[in-house]
Order: structure tokens, then C-alpha cells, then sequence
């Protein structure tokens, strides 16, 4: 359920009456839990603004699925749009908080179409980092991430030193082991995406 202050800060944002069609706009996509519109102030021809339909001001406290649903639906309609609008490439982006440049109080996703010569102005102006600054920010960051993900960066070090080799010669290694990975190798081949859908979808 959305808060009192979310509650409020939705009656007042121009996306949430998008979403609820008290605002005109120009639909590309839409589903339970999102909308895509075309922006009015394109950055290029076909630029698109992915909405999640539940007023969040900031990505970061939007819930992970919502955000894990956004990001399909980013990846499809970047790929659409690349065929349509028969560009090289195409942006997908998002900014949170006004110094990164979010000028709207809504989540979105951009879906920007690239064009050679387009003279867009996303580049970022890349600084040299030392060695000695990059460790101390991985020293700040791995705590915060060991505690929020799970993910213990010292168990994924590499080992100072080489790994024993294996005193099997490889000459040696017996046909059925070689027929064995064969297999292993041909079955990984094989899987496709019918099979993965089927797998997902319980009927294996």
C-alpha cells in the first residue's frame, strides 16, 4: 500500500495523471504495471520514457521486482525500437536525484535511439583514478554490500598463488571421460530458449 506521502506526492505528479489518462499522451506500451510514452521534448526521433505505473520518486525504493519488470520491458522496446527507427544503437538510462539530472518527481527509463552525427551529449568526461583511490572506495563499498547483497568480495579474490596443476596427463585422461564431457558439452548446446520456457513453465 503506498504511503500518505506518496499518496500525495502522486496527486500531484504529471506522470501519474498520464497513467491515469487525465493527461494526453502518445502510447507505445503498456501493461499491468508500466507504460511506455513517446517524450514530447525528444532527445532524438523515437525517444521513449518507460513509466512504472506506481508512483515512485527515486529508483532506489522502488520494490526489486517492479524494477526487475521495468528492465524486461526496457530490454524489448530498445530492441523494437532499434528496428524501427533503423538507428546504430540505442541509450537506456535512468537519473536519481537532480544532481544526476532527474528532472521529474516520477521513476523512468529512458530509451533514447542513437544516430550517427545525432550530436546528443551523453558522454561522460572520464577522469584518471589511481590505484590507491580505486582500493579505498572497494574497501567502503564491499561492507555495505556484503551486508545489503550477501556478496563477500574476499571469498572471490583470486589466489596469490597458481593452483596445483593436475598431475594427470592430459594424454591419459580416459575415453570415457572425454566422452563424458562431450555429452556434457553437447546437451549445454542443445538447450534452447523452447526449453527454457518449457522448464519454467513446469512442464519438465
Amino acid at each position: 500500500m503506498p504511503s500518505p506521502q506518496q499518496e500525495a506526492s502522486a496527486a500531484q505528479c504529471i506522470f501519474c495523471k498520464i497513467i491515469k489518462g487525465e493527461v494526453q499522451s502518445f502510447r507505445v506500451y503498456e501493461d499491468a504495471l508500466s507504460i511506455a510514452i513517446l517524450d514530447i521534448n525528444p532527445g532524438a526521433k523515437g525517444h521513449i520514457l518507460l513509466l512504472p505505473k506506481e508512483h515512485h520518486s527515486l529508483l532506489p525504493n522502488m520494490p526489486e521486482e517492479l524494477i526487475a519488470h521495468l528492465g524486461q520491458v526496457a530490454k524489448w522496446l530498445a530492441h523494437t525500437t532499434k528496428k524501427v527507427m533503423v538507428c546504430e544503437g540505442v541509450d537506456i538510462f535512468t537519473a536519481t536525484g537532480g544532481m544526476a539530472g532527474q528532472n521529474a518527481p516520477h521513476v523512468m527509463l529512458h530509451i533514447i535511439p542513437r544516430f550517427n552525427n545525432d550530436k546528443i551529449e551523453l558522454d561522460l568526461k572520464l577522469q584518471k583514478a589511481s590505484p590507491e583511490q580505486l582500493m579505498k572506495i572497494r574497501q567502503a563499498l564491499a561492507g555495505k554490500i556484503k551486508e545489503n547483497l550477501g556478496y563477500d568480495i574476499k571469498k572471490h579474490e583470486e589466489p596469490k598463488e597458481p593452483a596445483a596443476q593436475n598431475s594427470e596427463p592430459e594424454a591419459e585422461v580416459s575415453a570415457e571421460s572425454q566422452t563424458e564431457r562431450k555429452s556434457e558439452s553437447q546437451d549445454e548446446e542443445d538447450v534452447g530458449l523452447d526449453d527454457i520456457a518449457s522448464l519454467l513453465g513446469g512442464e519438465k
